[in-house]
Order: structure tokens, then C-alpha cells, then sequence
């Protein structure tokens, strides 16, 4: 199935009148468990579902979601490579208004003493490229024409011109005596 089609099928979905987007997203989750040959064209679709998500879903329907995805993702001969990459896009997209409920999921595999899935580490991965926080460009006010800003991976830098010190962020570097 061609990804504008995937797309136009998602956009239809999310449409219907009056329908609110658990109920089609439990109409998806049927479909996975059923369909064992469209597996991922339906994680496809539950994922450009899910973008509409504003973080509204029941515990209940989140907790399924989460638990399907991610024992497709471990499963070692029933699934194929195509449905664990779906089924982690998909988790990463379900992360964006439930990035610690996704977190936790993961984080139960990563105990030892038996070594995680390569997909659970794919999807950590791409969690952490996803939602990398630009502290720098998200608050602005942190830096002053005196102090440097540099967002890295997971920290924020600061560097202060020379003779010159952070007293907190919300003000001007402070002189140096």
C-alpha cells in the first residue's frame, strides 16, 4: 500500500462524524490482532492516527496499544522485521503525549540478565533523537548577547564572555572582580 494512500486512509478514519479517536484506534488495534498479513500498513495507519492525539486516550486503550507494539517488536519468528520497525515508529509517534508510559515499556526489557531485543534499543534510540529538547531555541531568555548558548544531546552549554560569570539564568552574566 503507497504511503499517500496510508495517509488518505488515516485522514478518512479521523474524519467520520462524531467519531472520537479511541474508538477508531480500537477499530485498529482489532485489525492488528485479526489481520496477520497488513500488519504493517495498519501500524502505519494507527500511527498517522495517533498524530491527531492531543493525549486524551483512556489508560486502559493506551496500556493495549503499548503492549501490542511492543511484543510485536520482541517477538523472534512470528514477526517480521517490517512489523517490528512499524510497530517501534509507532510507539515513537504514541511518545510524543505518552513519552514516560512508552518509556516504562521499554525500560522492562533493559534488565538484565537477559540482553534487551535489537528493536526495544532501536526504539530507545529513536525516542532520543525524537525528543531531544532544544533548551537553547525553547527558552531564548537564557541567554544574554554575553552568554553563549549550545544545545549537545540531552545537555544545554553555556559559556560566558571573558571576565564574566552566570549569577542564575534569568539575568545578565555578572562581572567578575
Amino acid at each position: 500500500m503507497a504511503d499517500q494512500d496510508k495517509d488518505k486512509i488515516a485522514l478518512r478514519i479521523a474524519a467520520i462524524v462524531e467519531t472520537k479517536l479511541a474508538s477508531v484506534v480500537r477499530v485498529l488495534l482489532e485489525k492488528l490482532q485479526q489481520d496477520e498479513q497488513h500488519k504493517v500498513d495498519i501500524y502505519c495507519i494507527l500511527e498517522k492516527v495517533l498524530q491527531q492525539d492531543t493525549g486524551d486516550l483512556e489508560r486502559g486503550l493506551l496500556n493495549k496499544i503499548i503492549a501490542l507494539a511492543s511484543n510485536h517488536m520482541r517477538e523472534t519468528q512470528e514477526a517480521t522485521n517490517e512489523v517490528k520497525v512499524a510497530a517501534s515508529n509507532m510507539l515513537v509517534t504514541l511518545a510524543r503525549c505518552y513519552f514516560d508510559d512508552v518509556m516504562y515499556e521499554l525500560h522492562c526489557y533493559l534488565k538484565p540478565p537477559k540482553l534487551p531485543d535489537e528493536f526495544i534499543l532501536i526504539t530507545l534510540g529513536n525516542l532520543s533523537s525524537a525528543y531531544d529538547i532544544d533548551e537553547c531555541r525553547q527558552n531564548p531568555d537564557i541567554c544574554s548577547p554575553k552568554i553563549l548558548c549550545i544545545n549537545t544531546k540531552w545537555e544545554l552549554l553555556v559559556e560566558c564572555w571573558a571576565g564574566y560569570y552566570p549569577l542564575q539564568w534569568e539575568h545578565d552574566p555578572v562581572p567578575r572582580y
